[in-house]
């Protein structure tokens, strides 16, 4: 047996310890010390640490192993929180980056006179620029211009009015699917208007602003689509994609804020798209798409049309063809019922 009155530290992190040999103080065996001196020479299993006071205000520093601290460890909660957000704000900044389509479209049959002009063709534009990026969550903007143009038996063609989109939104990206939400503002504008379209309804421009939320696969939108064919060549997909959206209309009063000409309270849109394959840097799917719009007596609007799109992949954007037929169409300000398009699209 060894008698020892303290233990003096000799540097911090060390773990060695001198041992001063008295006559009076803490008994312990050979053991004992032998095997402590075996734990401390492993600090990587070491976790916690005790403090013990012993005879007269004697102090030993004891590591010991795999057990818990008597000592109240406490965590200030701002400090936490700076730690779970930091890798949430490491990903946010400015992106100020911008993707859609042109599209440019004949209408090649199904043609009749309205009010003594016939549809011709048809000119797209839809821009989305991503303002702002949050770990998952992407604000952004929609810029949206369709130009019709029509024809008559006096004149090759005449512009016939132009329809326009201006849509500050959200976005929140997963792996396969996101959720989109819009402040939705849409305005269609008939060039030289002589009489009204919509009995009931005074002359002049038709427009009206929503909230919109929505929820879709990746592949049902330009952006995904155009990175999910670059990666596929030579294959048979044979898969499908969709996306549905789900708007409240504000009553019209005939202000910029709410809207005019209109008694439409609800919207409804969907799309699903069966994707067929890429073969030699050519992509094939076919779209489904559908609108719904609820009036204020309960009355419904709808058109659906279906696209067949070949599209040539590039290096950065795609380019091709495409046909569309509007199955059905009650819509009264864009009206396509029976229609069948031919045109090309540019997708950046």
């Amino acid at each position: 047996m060894r008698n020892v009155s303290n233990l003096v530290p000799v540097t911090g992190c060390s773990g060695v310890f001198n041992l001063r040999k008295k006559t009076t103080g803490i008994t312990i065996s050979t053991e004992a010390v032998s095997k402590y001196r075996e734990t401390i020479s492993r600090p990587a299993k070491l976790t916690f640490f005790k403090i013990f006071r012993i005879s007269h205000s004697k102090v030993v520093y004891f590591w010991q192993a795999n057990r818990r601290t008597s000592m109240k460890h406490k965590i200030n909660p701002y400090i936490l929180a700076l730690v779970l957000l930091l890798p949430i704000c490491v990903n946010a900044g400015l992106v100020m980056s911008t993707h859609g389509y042109i599209t440019l479209e004949s209408y090649i049959h199904g043609i009749s006179e309205t009010r003594g002009e016939y549809p011709a063709y048809r000119s797209e534009t839809m821009a989305y620029v991503d303002v702002y990026r949050w770990n998952r969550l992407y604000l952004n903007a929609l810029l949206g211009n369709t130009t019709m143009i029509s024809h008559s038996d006096s004149l090759a063609w005449r512009l016939n009015r132009i329809r326009y989109t201006l849509s500050p939104g959200f976005r929140i990206e997963f792996d396969k699917w996101l959720i989109k939400g819009t402040l939705f503002h849409e305005c269609i504008h008939l060039i030289d208007q002589r009489e009204e379209i919509i009995p009931g309804f005074q002359r002049g421009s038709t427009w009206w602003n929503s909230l919109q939320i929505g929820i879709g696969t990746k592949g049902a939108y330009y952006l995904y689509l155009r990175d999910q064919y670059r990666r596929i060549n030579n294959k048979f997909l044979n898969s499908w994609d969709a996306q549905i959206n789900f708007g409240r209309i504000i009553p019209a009063q005939n202000t910029i804020t709410t809207g005019q000409n209109h008694n439409y309270r609800y919207e409804l849109f969907s799309l699903l798209r069966y994707h067929i394959g890429s073969y030699w840097n050519w992509a094939s799917f076919v779209s489904l798409r559908q609108n719904l719009w609820v009036n204020a007596d309960h009355s419904v609007e709808h058109k659906i049309g279906v696209t067949v799109n070949f599209f040539r992949r590039g290096t950065v954007n795609f380019a091709g063809i495409f046909y569309t037929y509007y199955l059905y169409d009650t819509f009264l300000h864009d009206n396509e019922d029976s229609l069948g398009a031919l045109g090309v699209r540019v997708v950046f």
